[in-house]
């Protein structure tokens, strides 16, 4: 642990040397907050998230009073400072909040630019960085034969936006095409993992999430678009057509069980930690 001495050492060491009286390094010396020879308030520079006018949006500073443990206080002062472990915390969160607010971003242009061109409202996805773009600038259309059983003739099916799917197997069928067959999928993305199965460890993908569509099935969460999840690639085990609430709860329950395997994390640090003094 650096102590203050320390700390004040290195801050002149690299041009930076306290302001306070106190010898505080990262105090501002603030004449205010040091008037009560009782009490001294310790502060930092205030630093803030912006506008692009320079308009505050949400401001911080390190703060300590006299010998207590610093802080970071986080918007009004008066609130309760976090410590060290809730600020990297924070900042954890604040760099997926920061990845959706730039998918949003992109999403707001891809609807605006939709509206002022007189096109309809258009669908989204997200690619693994987080950033919302359209599958296809054009919507796609494929024809196929239909099976005989189904009614046969000829049927042209038309791609929503998302679709990637070459449609393929559907275009080739010898026999035709059953109608309840056409799926319209998304890219699947997936959590690039090494697998061990038995004696065999093998690169695959876990948690892979795909939206699509079945326009013909009886299936009615099937039958509009929806998300289905592949534990991991290729076992047929899943989690199936999630809408837009469903999907959003498995989300927010995965960031949970984050949480929990930090948990997880933390009791092996200390585990090694112990087994080494140990030996």
């Amino acid at each position: 642990m650096t102590s203050l001495a320390q700390a004040t050492d290195t801050a002149s060491r690299n041009g930076r040397l306290s302001a306070c009286p106190d010898g505080v390094p990262f105090c501002t010396g603030d004449p205010e907050t040091h008037a009560d020879p009782r009490e001294h308030i310790h502060r930092g520079p205030e630093r803030s998230l912006n506008r692009a006018d320079g308009t505050p949006v949400l401001t911080y500073q390190v703060e300590q009073w006299d010998d207590d443990a610093p802080e970071v206080t986080i918007g009004d002062a008066d609130k309760p400072g976090l410590d060290s472990a809730a600020v990297t915390a924070l900042a954890d969160e604040m760099i997926r909040f920061a990845a959706g607010l730039r998918a949003d971003a992109q999403l707001v242009a891809d609807l605006s630019a939709a509206r002022d061109a007189g096109d309809e409202a258009v669908p989204y996805i997200l690619t693994p960085g987080a950033v919302a773009v359209l599958a296809e600038p054009e919507p796609r259309s494929f024809t196929i034969n239909v099976q005989e059983r189904d009614g046969g003739g000829i049927h042209t099916e038309r791609c929503p936006r998302w679709c990637t799917s070459d449609h393929q197997a559907d275009r080739d069928s010898e026999h035709g095409t059953f109608l309840c067959d056409i799926w319209h999928q998304a890219d699947e993305v997936g959590l690039p993992m090494r697998i061990s199965e038995g004696l065999d460890t093998h690169e695959d993908q876990v948690l892979v999430a795909r939206l699509g569509a079945i326009p013909y099935t009886s299936n009615p969460k099937a039958l509009v678009p929806h998300v289905n999840v592949e534990l991991v690639a290729g076992t047929d085990m899943w989690v199936d057509e999630m809408g837009p609430q469903a999907f959003a709860a498995f989300i927010d329950s995965l960031a949970g069980h984050v949480e929990r395997l930090r948990g997880v994390h933390a009791q092996l640090v200390q585990a090694c930690a112990e087994w080494e003094a140990e030996r």
